[in-house]
C-alpha cells in the first residue's frame, strides 16, 4: 500500500466519525510535480470505489492542470467572467428599459 493511499484510508476513518464519506464519483488525483507524467498507482476507497487520476481538474472554476509546477488554466475562468459580465449588462438594460417605458 502506497502512502497516498494510507492519507486516503485515514482520511475516510476521519471522516466515517463524521458520519460523512468520500464521493469517488466526484473525486480524483492530480499530479503536480517533476514526476507528473508518470502514471499513478489505484487508489480506492475502502468501499471499492476507485478514484481516477486526471490531466486536469475544476474546482469553483478555476482549471487546476497536472505539470511541473503548480498550474492553473485561466482562459477558461475569463470567458465564464466575461460571459456572466455581458449577461449582466443585458439584464440591467432590459431593467433600464422597461423604467423608462414606464415613465412614457
Amino acid at each position: 500500500m502506497n502512502e497516498l493511499q494510507r492519507l486516503v484510508n485515514i482520511c475516510e476513518l476521519e471522516l466515517a466519525a463524521l458520519d460523512m464519506l468520500i464521493n469517488a464519483n466526484k473525486s480524483c488525483c492530480l499530479r503536480i510535480g517533476p514526476r507528473h507524467n508518470v502514471e499513478g498507482i489505484n487508489i480506492s476507497t475502502t468501499s471499492g470505489h476507485k478514484i481516477p487520476w486526471v490531466d486536469f481538474i475544476r474546482y469553483l472554476g478555476i482549471y487546476t492542470t497536472c505539470s511541473v509546477k503548480f498550474k492553473c488554466l485561466l482562459n477558461n475562468a475569463k470567458n465564464v467572467s466575461i460571459d456572466q459580465i455581458m449577461l449582466y449588462l443585458v439584464k440591467l438594460e432590459e431593467l433600464h428599459l422597461r423604467k423608462l417605458s414606464c415613465t412614457l
